[in-house]
């Protein structure tokens, strides 16, 4: 079972290299069967409880039911929903499989060393393009620019947790700025105002839930003060953000403020939605029955189980989808809207049980467990419930879906390790039954 964990872990993590050389076909027919084998595998072990299964058997029969009412139960529909069915499988497989330190230390020594060769592989990139583009990110894909800011996003979160509770030095703090570039290497201008997000986030439950001491008003202004900075350097490192559109451009308040709302709601100029958050508001207008200008096709049918998850495929936009209104189809959908659209209201009701049943898991483990836990072992746990927060917001507010196999692969990997006890993990102290 190590092996082959260690195998998957270097071919999602290479899979963009990978692909230059092979084609994506090749590589996925390399990372999805060995997913499926580990899955298999696992099965053999001892028989155990395994966390949230029951709210990922309602999401999956959420899938079935979307399908079926649809009339789309077929292979192309399988990959809306196979990112989480493998997200499951390792989950499943990491919770039964019982590593020794030796092969939990080469693991994390692996993925350590796969997340920091990202940083010269994106510094490579900008070299051979020429300037920030949203393609080749690190070794890990050569599309879905996205991942440009869910990777970077995914990275901060354990490092938070890694500062607040196992290494606590400048070199985390720096690798946090240079996956805070990594993003902008990809043209992505969310990602600092996102990892603002993650400090406050994280200096709540750090005081709330893991110090029980109450907020302290001067901590809170040294991370508003953090976060201005933040702010500053997003907007002149980010072309997209600053009047000269370039990196090193002049930081413009009203510039800023209209640029976000002309790309992200209204397109004053042009009178039309744009972005994800315009689109989340036609969608939901129309959803609604406030206008009908959007959806072509709409009932109750619609609104509770989608129009089929085949109905929406990988492209970023709603290009030539036969429910869509021609005029709108160059809308962005963020995760919701694709999840409602493929799998309608029982779909979206799904996901939040699924990933909230995590959170929950999650947060109870600190409550009642923390003390158990080494100061690595604190540190993956609290960097896996800020995660789960990122998951909830790029749902609502960002990409398409969270469908990229580096980041399951390696998330549910650790989950599936700090929420199961082993006296012989690196995760937890000796003597704790």
């Amino acid at each position: 079972m190590f092996n082959l964990i260690y195998t998957l872990i270097v071919i999602v993590f290479l899979q963009g290299l990978l692909q230059l050389f092979f084609g994506p076909v090749i590589v996925k027919a390399l990372a999805e069967p060995l997913i499926i084998f580990i899955f298999l595998l696992s099965l053999t072990k001892k028989r155990a409880v395994i966390p949230f299964t029951k709210t990922f058997f309602f999401f999956l029969f959420s899938y079935l039911v979307a399908s079926v009412m649809n009339s789309d139960l077929n292979f192309a529909s399988t990959t809306f929903f196979r990112p989480f069915l493998y997200s499951y499988f390792i989950f499943y497989a990491s919770y039964k499989f019982n590593p020794t330190k030796s092969e939990v230390h080469k693991l994390m020594k692996l993925i350590k060393i796969m997340v920091i060769i990202q940083i010269p592989a994106s510094i490579v990139k900008v070299a051979l393009v020429g300037g920030v583009a949203e393609k080749f990110i690190g070794t890990i894909g050569t599309t879905t620019g996205s991942l440009h800011l869910i990777f970077p996003l995914f990275v901060i979160s354990y490092l938070i947790g890694i500062y607040l509770f196992h290494y606590k030095h400048r070199k985390v703090i720096i690798y946090v700025i240079l996956f805070i570039v990594f993003g902008i290497t990809g043209a992505k201008k969310g990602v600092p105002f996102y990892t603002i997000f993650l400090l406050f986030v994280s200096y709540y439950i750090y005081n709330r839930l893991i110090m029980k001491r109450a907020i302290n008003l001067s901590r809170i202004l040294s991370i508003s003060f953090l976060s201005v900075i933040i702010f500053f350097l997003g907007v002149m490192l980010i072309p997209g953000l600053n009047k000269e559109r370039k990196v090193g451009g002049s930081f413009d308040t009203e510039y800023v403020q209209n640029r976000v709302y002309s790309y992200s709601f209204y397109n004053e100029e042009k009178e039309t939605y744009a972005g994800r958050f315009g689109g989340t508001t036609i969608f939901l207008s129309d959803l609604l029955g406030y206008t009908d200008e959007w959806l072509v096709v709409k009932s109750t049918k619609n609104t509770m189980f989608g129009y089929g998850p085949s109905s929406f495929d990988d492209d970023s936009y709603l290009v030539n989808n036969k429910n869509i209104n021609p005029n709108f189809q160059r809308i962005i959908p963020t995760g919701y809207i694709r999840m409602q659209f493929a799998m309608g209201l029982m779909g979206v009701i799904g996901f939040f049980l699924f990933y909230g049943n995590i959170m929950s898991i999650l947060l109870k483990t600190i409550k009642r467990y923390f003390h158990m836990f080494t100061t690595l072992g604190k540190a993956l746990l609290f960097g896996s419930i800020l995660f789960t927060f990122v998951i909830f917001i790029d749902f609502l507010t960002y990409t398409h879906m969270y469908t990229y196999s580096t980041i399951y692969v390696v998330f549910f990997l650790i989950l599936g390790q700090i929420l199961r006890y082993r006296k012989n993990s690196l995760f937890f102290i000796e003597n704790h039954e």
